[in-house]
């Protein structure tokens, strides 16, 4: 696909982005088809605590620091939306990123929309 998409778009613009979703497409399959989306490290039942109070230097040493606790489908989002991040680097077709990440988190059918985003660069 990635050598027609070269052969056949004349524009560059079109070209970046088709190849984007080509390199995007199996990220997103395997986070569709896999919960943990090849993350097998990752538990459901762990829980992954962070401060998010008491790191600043500003912060008073009398006060207990706060901990966030994150469910396991913040954390697959975030590793989702990391693996995303490696593709779309350069800061071009941002609006394809935040429209993935969002049909993920919202529990839509990711592969399907990436085939939607094919189309319409098409």
């Amino acid at each position: 696909l990635a050598q027609q998409t070269m052969m056949y778009m004349r524009d560059e613009d079109q070209r970046s982005r088709m190849l984007k979703l080509c390199k995007a497409y199996p990220v997103v399959l395997n986070f569709h088809l896999n919960a943990k989306g090849g993350h097998h490290n990752v538990r459901r039942t762990e829980a992954n605590v962070i401060n998010m109070i008491g790191d600043s230097p500003m912060h008073l040493e009398t006060e207990e620091p706060q901990k966030k606790v994150h469910d396991f489908n913040d954390r697959i989002q975030a590793e989702f939306e990391a693996e995303l991040r490696d593709i779309y680097t350069d800061g071009r077709h941002e609006s394809d990123f935040e429209r993935i990440a969002k049909v993920k988190y919202s529990g839509g059918n990711t592969p399907i929309e990436m085939l939607t985003l094919m189309r319409e660069t098409i």
